[in-house]
């Protein structure tokens, strides 16, 4: 405050003159007073007057809150350069952890071990420390130093050095505890940390900073920051920021670890996906592919340049590419696995069919990352299975032939032997003389017998070649071979069907009356009970024949594996005229046995070309299962 201002407030406050009247009085003794109290003290001397005590306080309390005040204007000011300096210090700390924040984030992961020495260089140039290690520890409790800066003339530690063998009582801590071990002086050592006190002598530490960094609540990296020069104070302030510091570093790390292992997984998969004898591929979530094995592009014969998107698909044969790509987009955009068979051009230009699985990819969050897929050249199996299925059919045709040859032969041979036979033995009854009644007697158990034998071979006869389903047709025969069965089963058979066609192959007639046999053959055999039904359809395009029971029924998938003669020769007469074999079966249920054929005008077309064949997509329900694959 002003020395005048303050002069008049004690002026006023003690009741004295105004200024003027102070001023003739100082020119009437010819001299100025210098201070507030010497103009008071001149002024009771003039007037002759004694001053009152309270006037006296006042002014002692003016002067008092004067000073109180500086004071407090000095420490306000003192306080907030304090605070200014702290805000100073956290603003720059926040600028040095986001520039190494940036650095390591912006860095490849080959680049990281580089920015955290830098890291670290600027570290003990901003703590003003000595040295400063980033060490890893692994699970079995074994320490290396991963990263080191040093201040010069600072003892250094080579990486091979294993800190926890050096510090056993700190690591101790550190590892089991999840303590940091901080102190200003090796006076504070506990006497159980001799080892660890000898070690940093060694060392030239005064002061040292270990602090723990836990990845999944486990310990597996320690920041280390030491003092060799002097002993320095670790505050909580560092502490924590030093903290931070050794999170970032340690989420780099890892993010490099990450990356090495990754980029080996690839580089594996790469290796075993390039010499692994099928065509493989990957795509994304945008169902462009992104990768081709080495043998893809050796079959295809282009670059991964031209395949990559949709670039694979100029390969497909034109004439099938579009339902390839369909059946590709419907399985896709469901996520489930699927199984294409389509046609792919060879590097000579020459198509070949190959059999495509594609299976969908999930990460560890349930994403959808894409597909992944082999495919593997079929054509040569299908020419193989076309040539065993050929074999088969003339197999059975070749027994069919042997059948109706032997069928012949007893009926126009063997059969008419016997007649003869029954014939003579029938004369010579009535030639015999009287009185041979035994004689009469033995003859006639011998026509007997020659009258069953001959049936029988008239039975076996039919059984091995139907004549009647050449004569009468399908419906005729069919309806005659039941009739039959259950007279002689004791089965009540009931038979559906519509208009024999006129049209009908004899090969479709033949499979037809076969399958019936075979069927009803089992029901006798296997079902237990001694009720069937047949049902047997003519529609425009196909045939449908259905022979079911409510018997003891039997496992589906064990008649696969064991391979049944049965079920096999109805497939394989079913391959002869493209047809299809449909079983489902419950144990304790029933059966139901379902063929379809295409109608007569297409069951003699020819076997399919590999080299013009389309795609066809394989999705298996629930249910009835197709003999295709038993």
């Amino acid at each position: 405050m002003p020395s005048r201002a303050l002069w008049s407030i004690s002026s006023r406050a003690l009741g004295y003159p105004e200024r003027e009247k102070s001023q003739e009085i100082v020119r009437s003794n010819g001299s100025l007073p210098r201070s507030p109290l010497g103009g008071i003290m001149l002024d009771l001397q003039l007037s002759g007057l004694d001053t009152p005590w309270w006037r006296w306080v006042g002014f002692a309390v003016i002067c008092l809150l004067e000073a109180a005040l500086i004071v407090g204007l000095v420490v306000e000011r003192f306080w907030r350069r304090g605070a200014q300096r702290k805000v100073q210090e956290q603003l720059r700390f926040r600028e040095f952890i986001s520039h190494i924040s940036t650095e390591l984030q912006e860095c490849s992961s080959d680049d990281v071990g580089r920015k955290i020495d830098q890291a670290l260089n600027l570290i003990l140039e901003f703590y003003g420390r000595d040295r400063c290690k980033f060490v890893n520890v692994d699970d079995g409790a074994e320490a290396m130093v991963l990263h080191a800066c040093y201040s010069t003339g600072t003892k250094t530690v080579t990486r091979e050095t294993n800190p926890a063998r050096l510090f056993p009582w700190s690591f101790d801590k550190i590892i089991k505890q999840k303590k940091l071990i901080c102190f200003r002086s090796l006076e504070e050592l506990p006497p159980e940390a001799e080892q660890d006190k000898h070690a940093w002598i060694a060392d030239g530490v005064k002061s040292s900073l270990n602090i723990p960094i836990s990845i999944m609540e486990q310990v597996r990296y320690v920041f280390v920051i030491e003092s060799a020069r002097e002993e320095c104070r670790w505050p909580e302030e560092i502490i924590r920021q030093l903290r931070r510091i050794g999170e970032v570093f340690a989420g780099a790390v890892e993010r490099r670890s990450a990356d090495h292992a990754l980029r080996e997984s690839e580089s594996r998969f790469r290796k075993l996906a390039d010499s692994a004898p099928v065509l493989i591929w990957c795509s994304g979530p945008d169902k462009q592919c992104f990768y081709f094995n080495e043998p893809w592009l050796k079959f295809v014969g282009r670059s991964i340049e031209q395949e990559l998107g949709n670039g694979w698909t100029e390969n497909i044969h034109p004439d099938h590419r579009q339902k390839c790509l369909a059946d590709y987009s419907v399985a896709f955009d469901a996520r489930r696995e699927f199984s294409l068979e389509y046609q792919l051009r060879r590097f000579d230009g020459v198509y070949r069919l190959v059999c495509d699985r594609g299976i969908p990819r999930f990460d560890s969050d349930g994403q959808f990352l894409g597909y992944v897929g082999s495919c593997i050249d079929i054509t040569d199996l299908k020419v193989a299975e076309r040539t065993l299925r050929d074999m088969g059919g003339r197999l059975l045709k070749a027994q069919e032939e042997e059948r109706r040859r032997i069928a012949r032969e007893l009926h126009d041979d063997i059969s008419q032997r016997m007649a003869l036979l029954l014939i003579d033995l029938d004369k010579m009854r009535y030639r015999l003389p009287a009185g041979t009644g035994h004689s009469l007697q033995l003859l006639q158990g011998i026509i007997d017998a020659a009258n069953g034998i001959s049936s029988d071979i008239h039975d076996i006869s039919r059984q091995l070649h139907p004549s009647k389903l050449e004569f009468l047709g399908l419906v005729a025969a069919v309806k005659g071979y039941c009739r039959e069965l259950s007279a002689q089963q004791d089965l009540q058979i009931k038979f559906t069907h519509g208009e024999d066609p006129s049209n009908l192959s004899k090969d479709i007639m033949l499979c037809l009356y076969r399958i019936i046999q075979e069927a009803l053959h089992n029901v006798v055999k296997h079902s237990g009970v001694r009720q069937a039904t047949v049902e047997l359809k003519f529609y425009p395009d196909e045939i449908y024949l259905c022979v079911s029971d409510l018997g003891q029924g039997f496992d589906v998938e064990l008649s696969r594996r064991n391979q049944g003669l049965g079920l096999v020769s109805m497939r394989e007469r079913l391959a002869l005229v493209h047809g299809k074999l449909f079983v489902q079966s419950v144990p304790s249920i029933g059966t139901r046995i379902e063929v379809r054929i295409p109608a007569a005008g297409r069951a003699d077309r020819p076997g399919l070309d590999l080299t013009i064949v389309g795609s066809e997509a394989y999705i298996h329900g629930e249910g009835m299962r197709e003999m295709g694959d038993l």
